[in-house]
């Protein structure tokens, strides 16, 4: 598992690639970390965004600034 902190920064990759016809509305966009964009680009690999929900964040026991925040592919 990665984490993105202020060292690694972040990536904005895009669902639909632009050359596909994507956009750059926020539907469309997913930030990541470098090494993970790096490799679904790599490997060709379509990815889709991440359903969030507000109730599991929190019946998870986590609020607001604690937690880290990673992604896992």
């Amino acid at each position: 598992m990665l984490f993105i902190d202020e060292e690694t920064g972040w990536n904005i990759h895009h669902i639909q690639h632009q050359a596909n016809g994507g956009t750059h509305q926020y539907n469309n966009l997913i930030l990541m970390h470098p090494n993970c964009h790096r490799s679904i680009h790599a490997a060709k690999r379509a990815i889709r965004k991440p359903e969030v929900s507000k109730k599991r964040y929190f019946d998870e026991g986590l609020s607001r600034g604690q937690g880290n925040l990673h992604a896992r592919f």
